[in-house]
Order: structure tokens, then C-alpha cells, then sequence
């Protein structure tokens, strides 16, 4: 980006050496505060803002509110499921746990029967496995495991126990904090490539304020999966995957960041066409919560 910012004999008028700091200066400046289609759309200075200061805080284009209503914030699917965890974990003095650090196949029969997930992945995990492990409902592993991340449940001994942090989440008033809590903890400190087939491509994690706001920009409507996708990802991973010839981005960002954002139902998606599933087309929209849950001031 910068190799077209000086042109050639730009400064040969300027004498001093003082001057040409001066007006080197002048040039970078008005660079860095000018949108730049490479940075989609962004500033090199809120590009900065964006991707390098903790969010969300005080120095951050990002909040997260917490604003909600409980019955809201409790409808949200990933935190309706850590709520039916925690609280019977609670009610329960502890989920038993196997020596390898899983809930035993009884917890995970309760969940699976409890929980809100997809019905079709349901219907196939009990299709594929004649005992279901915990690990053979990777959306159920995957709560417990960012509960674990988010200090909200602990192994002691031989069973999960919710923390004093998860009892004071599940008392009246505190469900737009809990779904703020696991929304961060997921995004920031939960590995997203983790279950996931493929490369780790961290740089999806560490560039997600970017992709979170590309997706503010998005209308309501439906889209294909690669025109919904190819947005959000920045431009510094699409040169990456061309030089290592990796054509699995689209991969990587459904599993690991649309997946997730349907969770917390920031998005949706339906399938579209004849045939069977696996010959329909997949198509993405922003909901309306996404919205009212996550703002930006670049």
C-alpha cells in the first residue's frame, strides 16, 4: 500500500532537511487517516484502533453491550444450553466426570435430550454411534470446554462444579452479563480452531474485530456463502492463503466463525435448491440482534 504513496521527485524543491520532515510527515498523516479499499474500506488509523487495542474498552471502536433483558439474553442458544449445564450442575452438587476429564455418558444423554441443538446433527449422533461419548456431540464438548475457559465450571475431584463466577451469572438481572461474558470468552480466549479440521489459522482469531465489523456493515438480506464470507476476511489472510495455495478459507470461516456467531444468533443460515442437503446452496444473513448486541465507532 505504501509503495504508490511518494512520487518520484516529489520533494527535489525542498532544501532544508527540516522541511522535508516536515512535509514526509504531513503526507503519512493524511495517508493514515484516508479509507483504504485494501483495508476494506478502513483508515490505516482505524485500522490500528480496530485490530490493536484490547476490546472491548475504553481505547476500542468495539462494545459489547449488556443492556439486555434476562428472557432476551436467556434465549440466546449458547447461553440457554450453559444455563441448563451450570444450573443442574448446581442443583446436582456436580456432573460426574470420566478419568479422561468428560462428563460421563448419562450427563451427556441429559444434555442431548435437554439442550437446544441443531435437530438434524442430533438425529445423526445418535444415528453414528451406538454409545454416545462426550465427544461424539462436539457442540456439547465445546460448551463445557469454554465454560472451563470462562473460569464457569471446574473439575474438582471426580465432577464439574460450577465456580462462585457461573453462581453469580445465573442469579436474576445477570443474563445480558453472562451473554456478554461467554460472547468474549469464546471469541477471545476459547482456541476457535480447536475441534476444527485444517490448518490453525490463528490469524482468524487474532484479526476477529475486523470480521466482526465487516459484518456490521451488512444489510438483512440473504446472501451466498462465499459473498457473505469473502468480506470478513482480511486481506493480509486472503494474500497468506494465496501464496500457500490453501482454497479452504471458506471452510475455516464458517466452521470457526460463522458456526459460533449462529450459536450466540448473530446470524442465520438456511440452504436453498433441490436434492439432497448436500447439493442445496448454503446462504447467510445478519440478524437484527447483532445489531442491539455489538457497535462500532471507527
Amino acid at each position: 500500500m505504501l509503495d504508490d504513496l511518494f512520487e518520484e521527485d516529489e520533494f527535489d524543491h525542498i532544501e532544508s532537511e527540516e522541511e522535508l520532515e516536515e512535509a514526509v510527515q504531513e503526507k503519512m498523516e493524511k495517508y493514515n487517516r484516508r479509507p483504504q479499499e485494501l483495508l476494506g474500506g478502513l483508515a490505516p488509523l482505524e485500522m490500528g484502533r480496530l485490530l490493536y487495542t484490547d476490546w472491548p474498552g475504553p481505547e476500542s471502536p468495539v462494545t459489547v453491550h449488556d443492556n439486555l433483558s434476562d428472557s432476551e439474553a436467556n434465549d440466546v442458544q449458547f447461553v440457554h444450553n450453559a444455563r441448563i449445564l451450570l444450573e443442574t450442575a448446581r442443583e446436582e452438587d456436580g456432573l460426574p466426570a470420566t478419568n479422561a476429564g468428560n462428563f460421563k455418558r448419562v450427563v451427556v444423554s441429559d444434555f442431548l435430550e435437554r439442550m437446544e441443538f441443531d435437530p438434524d446433527r442430533v438425529e445423526d449422533i445418535y444415528e453414528m454411534n451406538k454409545v454416545i461419548n462426550e465427544q461424539n456431540v462436539p457442540p456439547l464438548h465445546i460448551l463445557r470446554v469454554v465454560l472451563k475457559v470462562g473460569d464457569f465450571l471446574e473439575l474438582s475431584g471426580s465432577s464439574f462444579q460450577p465456580t462462585s463466577k457461573a453462581i453469580s451469572m445465573l442469579r436474576p438481572g445477570r443474563a445480558a452479563d453472562f451473554l456478554k461474558e461467554l460472547f468474549l470468552t469464546y471469541f477471545k480466549e476459547f482456541n476457535i480452531s480447536y475441534f476444527s479440521r485444517g490448518k490453525d489459522w490463528k490469524e482468524i482469531q487474532d484479526t476477529i474485530t475486523y470480521t466482526l465489523y465487516q459484518l456490521s456493515k451488512f444489510d438483512k438480506n440473504w446472501h451466498g456463502k462465499w459473498e457473505f464470507i469473502e468480506p470478513l476476511i482480511i486481506h493480509v489472510i486472503k494474500t497468506k492463503a494465496e501464496e500457500e495455495n490453501d482454497d479452504s478459507l471458506d471452510y475455516y470461516y464458517s466452521s470457526r466463525v460463522l458456526k459460533p456467531l449462529e450459536k450466540f444468533e448473530l446470524i442465520e443460515s438456511r440452504l436453498v435448491g433441490e436434492g439432497e442437503f448436500y447439493e442445496k446452496d448454503e446462504e447467510y444473513r445478519k440478524t437484527t440482534f447483532y445489531d442491539r448486541l455489538i457497535e462500532f465507532d471507527i
